[in-house]
């Protein structure tokens, strides 16, 4: 398929979706580096991630920057997320529009889009593109519910592979 054709390492590195992604759930996850709450739920989201690998729990993520520049969501990556995959800096717009989820501030370059949710937002898809579950990670329930249940939180994901 060609959903997440253009997909890269958080080094930059190419790599082909259909490869990387097979059998696993993916998170498509609208971020920023500057975003308050982005903050909180960032390091928590690295963590979960960091224990599904070691439990061998086919988890991916793959970031949609809203970062002002593509060096700062560069530097957000390496320094605060997991190894994750992401949507190129200048290939983003697509996702926010078709998800309806972006900063309010990117309002106004989405005039004709209704947005959903703001960042930070998980969208679980599956290889053609689709939708299957949305998560507010500004959500107080959200965020205990991840730290009470830690992976098993993934759990409710499980029949969303690719």
């Amino acid at each position: 398929s060609n959903f997440l054709s253009d997909l890269e390492t958080k080094n930059g590195d190419a790599v082909d979706a259909n490869q990387v992604l097979k059998n696993k759930t993916v998170a498509l996850y609208f971020s920023s580096s500057w975003c308050p709450a982005c903050k909180v739920f960032t390091p928590l989201l690295s963590v979960l991630y960091e224990d599904a690998q070691e439990e061998d729990l086919d988890f991916e993520v793959v970031y949609v920057s809203s970062d002002n520049s593509a060096e700062e969501c560069h530097q957000y990556m390496k320094e605060k997320h997991g190894e994750w995959l992401r949507i190129p800096f200048d290939k983003t717009a697509a996702f926010k529009t078709q998800f309806g989820v972006f900063a309010g501030k990117e309002q106004s370059l989405f005039p004709s889009t209704t947005r959903k949710s703001g960042i930070p937002t998980i969208v679980i898809v599956n290889g053609e593109g689709k939708e299957l579950d949305i998560l507010d990670c500004d959500d107080a329930g959200v965020i205990k519910e991840i730290e009470s249940k830690a992976t098993g939180f993934l759990k409710r994901w499980e029949s969303m592979k690719w």
